[in-house]
């Protein structure tokens, strides 16, 4: 395959004999010609910006599916895998991940990982209706992040579907060293005391050979609001308390990955999948090699799992809970499949209030204190973001339309 791929990269007339001989195949009929003409263009130094690689069509739903036992379904699809580990990088670090009516946080998580050192996003959503796709525009028209649509056509498997596009379909991500898969509810958590950012964690654990990272998860407790328009201030402001890790029980065990995504055919929502034929090295953050050789009580092995929980040089903070208004409205909308907004109160039982209570109630003596200096480089983020009157604008009716849904 190695063989192959050599001759067919940067080989445009090649692709697209490819691309006539097999119609039914969506990496050859797509991924490979989109490869070799975003990598040609790459060379010579042009901007490769065709609107259908921005777009994860509802007709590849079966993406979902696809790789996440770490094997080919194709001749093709094992083929442009190894033609994208043959892309090298110019660019550092970014971000994958998928939002549907996640509007009134986006500036904030954007600007603090843009303070961390993040160069660029990758945002795919479906069917919002909380005013953000305008925002998410903007977003894109400026070159802060690159958005995907991703329509649904079969509820299953939303996430896996945008991952799939953008680890076998999408090229620009290619142009990124390392690449952090993580919810718009996750913010990346950095010992700054150690690390500037998180490229310089990132060089450091690379003087092993790093494939895929596994980085521990920290659940943050949720704060009281005064009133509702509090909900607009940032989260890493008025929540700083972590859950206490007994109720989470073995939860503290699960993992995010940043991974190289020349490396990567496919991932869950915590860990990369592994190639059959081309393993990949994943470490701990201490810089161990992950192994998870003890799953939680009637589980398998999963890498989504680590044995050893690392916290020492980075972690993710999830944002799950936030506060009581928050916790209404996450529950509100119906899942992230589809848009709706009809008010569906069977979701509010008995189970939903003694799962927050349960966190109210057990919150660690432990706290998330966030370094001054780092502090002042966010705060300098947001407020350049915020400066640009088309996103101003945007978030506003964001904001307007969360008040207007929640009333």
């Amino acid at each position: 395959m190695n063989v192959i791929a050599d001759f067919v990269y940067g080989r445009f007339d090649i692709a697209l004999k490819i691309s006539k001989k097999s119609s039914i195949d969506i990496w050859a009929k797509k991924a490979i010609p989109s490869l070799v003409k975003w990598k040609n263009n790459k060379d010579s130094h042009q901007e490769y910006t065709e609107k259908e690689n921005f777009l994860c069509d509802a007709d590849l739903y079966f993406l979902a599916d696809v790789g996440r036992d770490g094997l080919f379904v194709s001749f093709f699809h094992s083929l442009n895998f190894y033609m994208r580990k043959k892309i090298k990088p110019s660019e550092k670090t970014c971000i994958l991940t998928t939002v549907r009516n996640e509007g009134i946080y986006l500036l904030e998580w954007i600007a603090y990982h843009k303070a961390l050192g993040v160069e660029h996003f990758f945002i795919y959503s479906n069917d919002n209706d909380d005013s953000s796709d305008q925002l998410l525009e903007c977003l894109s028209a400026l070159d802060e992040i690159t958005w995907i649509e991703n329509p649904v056509k079969n509820p299953v498997g939303i996430q896996f579907k945008a991952y799939s596009h953008a680890l076998t379909i999408l090229p620009h991500i290619l142009d990124y060293k390392w690449c952090f898969l993580i919810d718009s509810d996750e913010f990346i958590s950095l010992n700054t005391r150690k690390f500037h950012d998180v490229n310089s964690f990132l060089n450091w654990i690379s003087y092993w050979a790093t494939d895929s990272i596994a980085i521990n998860w920290k659940f943050i407790a949720s704060e009281n609001v005064k009133n509702l328009q509090d909900v607009f201030s940032p989260l890493i402001e008025r929540n700083n308390t972590f859950v206490d890790d007994g109720v989470i029980g073995h939860g503290v065990r699960l993992v995010k990955s940043v991974f190289r995504p020349q490396m990567i055919m496919m991932s869950s929502a915590h860990h990369p999948a592994i190639s059959k034929t081309t393993p990949i090295v994943c470490r701990l953050t201490n810089g161990d090699i992950h192994d998870y050789k003890n799953p939680p009580p009637n589980l398998h092995r999963d890498p989504s799992f680590s044995d050893v929980i690392c916290t020492e040089n980075i972690v993710i903070n999830h944002y799950f809970f936030k506060s009581i208004p928050e916790w209404i409205w996450k529950y509100s909308r119906n899942g992230g499949a589809f848009a709706s907004t009809e008010f569906n109160l069977s979701r509010f039982d008995n189970d939903w209030a003694s799962y927050f209570n349960m966190q109210l109630n057990h919150r660690s003596a432990s706290t998330h204190n966030i370094e001054e200096k780092f502090f002042e480089r966010f705060k300098k983020e947001l407020f350049r973001l915020r400066r640009n009157e088309y996103l101003k604008n945007a978030e506003n009716n964001v904001q307007h339309s969360f008040l207007k849904r929640y009333e």
